[in-house]
């Protein structure tokens, strides 16, 4: 029996043996584990390395920021001098705006004004002038020198009449601030019409068509009319004479010759600063009974010329 126990006993020491060298060997391979390189080795046995790793990652953090820093410098301020290259463009001009000509934008030149725009030009300055007109200054006077002409021995009488005439026509003559004419002006009414500009002053130049009337006529009636106005109707006419009527009062006539017009209208204002308007009145009295201040006398084929002008 008790062989029986020691050999047990030998047995579980063996075992307990055999167990403790199996736990040496693993913790050794695992402590000091076997470490193969490929890197070449100096003459004292130390790895050589190409570069030299940096002392630590805080080095290496610093520099990566400071590239990013660079780099969101250089982006911001790219931005910041588009956004103010865009302010520039954004912002008004400083350079003063061109100031626009006395006249309208795209207005034509006096020059280049039809016949119509120069016609309409004119009748608004009348209407402008109306009661702003300068003073003016009328004149009547005989005409074709003067002299006074008919059929037969009334001839030599009518000279000295002529005299008579003439006192009376210059005591009808008068200071005035009307611009002559009545009512709106029509391209019919006239011959030619032309305007020009020199230093802010346009003048209108007016030739109208002729005008005959007869004994009973409208003062503002026909071009002559519009343009100037007329003496209307024969008794009229013959008080610019002195003279009356009793017979043969539808024989007489009134022709209106060289209606001109000369008009200096201010660029500016429209009103019509200075002018000339003038006609000649030839009176025809084929038959008649006529009495200029105490002369008395049937007359045929009396011809006479009156001058009439108006000046601002």
């Amino acid at each position: 029996m008790k062989k029986l126990l020691a050999l047990l006993m030998a047995v579980l020491m063996l075992v307990s043996f055999a167990a403790c060298g199996g736990n040496n060997n693993e913790e050794e391979t695992t402590t000091n584990p076997e470490v193969v390189t490929d890197a070449p080795v100096n003459s004292d046995g130390e790895e050589v390395t190409d570069a030299p790793e940096p002392e630590n990652e805080t080095e290496a953090e610093e520099v990566t920021e400071e590239g990013e820093t660079e780099a969101e410098e250089a982006t911001e301020e790219g931005e910041t001098e588009a956004e103010e290259e865009t302010k520039k463009e954004d912002k008004p001009s400083k350079e003063p705006a061109t100031k626009k000509p006395a006249k309208e934008e795209g207005a034509k030149p006096v020059s280049q004004w039809s016949k119509q725009e120069i016609l309409d030009y004119y009748n608004k300055a009348v209407v402008a002038t109306d009661k702003k007109a300068p003073q003016g200054q009328s004149v009547m006077k005989l005409g074709n020198n003067g002299s006074i002409t008919a059929d037969g021995a009334i001839g030599g009488l009518l000279k000295v009449a002529s005299p008579i005439i003439k006192s009376a026509l210059e005591r009808n003559s008068s200071p005035t601030t009307n611009i002559p004419g009545y009512g709106e002006i029509k391209m019919s009414d006239l011959k030619s019409i032309k305007a020009t500009e020199k230093n802010g002053v346009i003048t209108v130049e007016i030739v109208s068509k002729e005008q005959t009337d007869g004994p009973s006529a409208d003062g503002s009636a026909g071009p002559v009319g519009r343009v100037l106005g007329t003496l209307g109707d024969i008794e009229g006419a013959l008080k610019e004479l002195s003279a009356e009527i009793s017979r043969g009062r539808e024989t007489v006539s009134l022709t209106y010759t060289d209606v001109t017009v000369k008009a200096n209208i201010d660029a500016k204002t429209g009103i019509i600063t200075s002018g000339t308007w003038h006609y000649l009145v030839n009176i025809l009295v084929k038959d008649a009974d006529i009495k200029i201040s105490i002369i008395s006398a049937a007359i045929k084929n009396l011809k006479a010329v009156v001058d009439y002008t108006v000046t601002f």
